[in-house]
């Protein structure tokens, strides 16, 4: 029996040494894939490090850009309301001076007109008259015509009612 108990106990050491191989093995297999990770995981952080300074930089860069954009546009604003105002100014100037030479032009034209139409008034009323004259001369030359006419007709008539 102490030899089946050595038997059985070498078998029990046996069993037990292989299970605890096998779970060193297990255990070297999982922290080589452990220190893998970690490696992986701390490779990555870095790179997220990196790229988290360059997104640093470059959000100051960009809060910077903005900034100058901001001021540029607060630049030109205030440069515009000024030339703005100014350029009413001159605007209204010059739309008063204008306004002032189209009056000036309208009563031209209306004196030129006026004139125009003035002459045409007494070339109308000259033409009017020689024409009423003419007519006037003719209508004459119609009654002594027709008078002429009556009269020959009148003596006509008595020489015909002498016997």
């Amino acid at each position: 029996m102490e030899t089946y108990l050595l038997i059985v106990s070498v078998a029990l050491f046996l069993g037990v040494m292989g299970i605890i191989a096998m779970l060193e093995h297990r255990r070297r297999t999982e922290k080589a894939q452990f220190d893998q990770t970690l490696l992986a995981l701390t490779a990555c952080l870095d790179v997220l490090r990196a790229t988290q300074a360059e997104s640093n930089a470059q959000t100051v860069q960009l809060k910077q850009a903005l900034a100058q954009l901001q001021a540029t546009i607060e630049w030109g604003a205030n440069c515009s309301t000024e030339t703005v105002r100014a350029s009413s100014a001159e605007l209204a100037a010059a739309v008063e001076k204008t306004a002032g030479q189209l009056q000036t032009a309208v009563a031209h034209h209306q004196k030129a007109l006026d004139t125009t139409f003035m002459r045409a008034a007494e070339q109308l009323s000259v033409s009017a008259s020689a024409r009423s004259k003419e007519l006037l001369s003719e209508t004459q030359r119609t009654t002594k015509a027709i008078g002429e006419l009556k009269a020959s007709l009148e003596e006509s008539v008595k020489f015909d009612t002498k016997p």
